[in-house]
């Protein structure tokens, strides 16, 4: 694996240090030592207040022929994303894989331990509701690609699925706990979590386009029928009242004249 110098990250951390500045974090590939020359090197940057120009909470730039993210964030920031369902599935294994470049008061010590010592118990029951209200959502991208499909629409029925398909990966994998050690491998994950040979999975990979030769027809469909094998994965927790909208669009799925 491509590997970077540590004296070329010192120097990183210095060229973007200044009193404001609490620590630095080494995040991604290179921390997680997966890098290849062209991945671009993660560097979290905390400070003491959150910048109010949203342009300085995200830089990418070359610096030295590498390309650099900084994201800009602070402690109290990154504590609040653990107790989210659907923020602490990135943020969680982002930390414990980070490495400490550096850390002025100790308090990024004491946030990797937080994550180190985190337990998902806690969050699932927020990450049950999230499920549940989000598959309620979804049922609106549902009904677009049935409708796009009867109209024959490419450019809608491709739309729609990306964002189904979007939509639905993430209510699983946040209903799940689903530690996601990378965005590079988020839905190999999701399908490994459901399971491989799963009904869910075949239609997760269909829908993706995974599959060789997939019309964008095809992936409508598999697309739909995903939003069909994830309300029976989730039936035993959606909410009262996000069910009729859930029960009578898996209806309408069901029920259309396309080869479901």
């Amino acid at each position: 694996m491509f590997s970077i110098s540590k004296t070329f990250l010192q120097k990183l951390a210095n060229d973007f240090d200044d009193e404001s500045t609490v620590g630095f974090l080494l995040t991604g590939s290179h921390a997680r030592g997966e890098a290849t020359p062209y991945s671009d090197v993660d560097l979290l940057r905390f400070i003491t207040n959150a910048p109010s120009d949203e342009t300085e909470k995200y830089i990418l730039k070359y610096h030295d022929n590498y390309l650099i993210s900084i994201s800009t964030s602070t402690v109290e920031a990154k504590l609040k994303e653990t107790e989210r369902p659907e923020t602490a599935i990135w943020s969680i294994p982002g930390l414990r894989q980070a490495r400490i470049m550096a850390d002025k008061n100790g308090s990024l010590t004491k946030l990797k331990q937080t994550a180190e010592d985190f337990v998902w118990n806690s969050l699932q029951k927020a990450a049950d509701d999230f499920a549940s209200y989000n598959l309620m959502g979804d049922a609106e991208e549902a009904h677009k690609i049935l409708g796009s499909l009867k109209r024959k629409d490419e450019s809608a029925v491709l739309y729609g699925t990306i964002g189904l398909l979007l939509g639905l990966t993430k209510i699983i994998t946040v209903q799940c706990g689903m530690m996601i050690k990378s965005e590079n491998s988020y839905f190999r994950q999701a399908q490994e979590e459901v399971g491989k040979n799963s009904a869910w999975s075949l239609q997760h990979k269909i829908a993706c386009g995974f599959e060789q030769e997939s019309s964008i027809e095809t992936r409508g469909i598999a697309s739909l029928r995903l939003y069909v094998e994830t309300e029976k994965i989730l039936q035993d927790i959606i909410k009262s009242e996000h069910s009729d909208v859930i029960r009578n669009t898996k209806t309408a799925i069901q029920q259309s004249s396309f080869k479901l």
